[in-house]
């Protein structure tokens, strides 16, 4: 265990020496950049250090809406919502997504995932995904919800998802790309780049903001209905959201 008086960018100072930071968080280093750091200055000016109410309260920052639209544009996908933390995204699309269907998590799904605590399946996830693939197509109905991380974050491991393409019964996949968004695919999409597109599959995306973009904050994105839906959620309704300052600075940090 390694402790430091400062919070590492793409370096940390240990017993005088500089070393690179690249297993633990902050991936781009985007908070100990100045520019970003100036952007950030400039959000906290305008909308002070914290919005101290429900997003669902009769005053509201329309700041939340634009960073919305444009996580839903970037993870091509129909709506978004965000959270103050990407644990609290993953419990509230976890919370939707098993409230009317059974969940199917695989072997090493990130806790931020669970509801209660599920009995994880112990075998590897090859097998897993064999065995899922049997069990939602010799099912009579769409009853089934799949839970999992898009990469591995202790390995490093991309999952592969082409498999989804065999399923013949409709399923909703709630998949964790906390590891995936602002990293991979050709604009930093994350997993949706890869993920396959499928008449019976149904996305319901769900990140942490802090591991590549630096912003203390979530996101779940996918179908309107979903997005709508998950803001009826007490999780949602009655939690203070994300620093409006941190939403600034990430708007206009694609702007410049």
């Amino acid at each position: 265990m390694l402790y430091t008086d400062h919070t590492p960018g793409r370096t940390v100072t240990q017993d005088g020496r500089s070393c690179l930071f690249f297993s633990g968080f902050a991936y781009l280093g985007l908070h100990q950049l100045p520019a970003f750091k100036h952007l950030l200055i400039q959000g906290i000016e305008r909308y002070g250090a914290l919005f101290p109410s429900s997003r669902s309260a009769n005053l509201r920052l329309s700041i939340y809406e634009e960073i919305e639209h444009a996580l839903a544009v970037h993870l091509q996908q129909q709506s978004a919502v965000v959270f103050s933390s990407g644990y609290q995204a993953s419990q509230a699309a976890a919370q939707y997504a098993v409230s009317n269907k059974q969940p199917l998590c695989a072997p090493d799904a990130h806790p931020s995932l669970w509801q209660q605590q599920p009995e994880l399946p112990a075998m590897s996830r090859e097998e897993w995904i064999t065995q899922t693939t049997e069990k939602v197509n010799t099912h009579p109905d769409h009853h089934f919800v799949i839970i999992t991380d898009t990469v591995n974050p202790l390995t490093g491991t991309i999952h592969s998802f082409h498999w989804l393409q065999e399923l013949q019964r409709k399923v909703l996949v709630l998949a964790d790309d906390s590891h995936g968004i602002g990293i991979l695919g050709p604009a930093g999409q994350g997993a949706i780049h890869f993920l396959p597109q499928t008449p019976f599959v149904r996305y319901l995306l769900t990140a942490s903001l802090a591991k590549a973009y630096s912003i203390p904050g979530g996101v779940v994105a996918g179908h309107a209905a979903d997005i709508m839906a998950i803001k009826k959620l007490p999780v949602f309704s009655a939690s203070t959201p994300m620093m409006p300052a941190y939403a600034y600075a990430w708007l206009q940090s694609a702007v410049n």
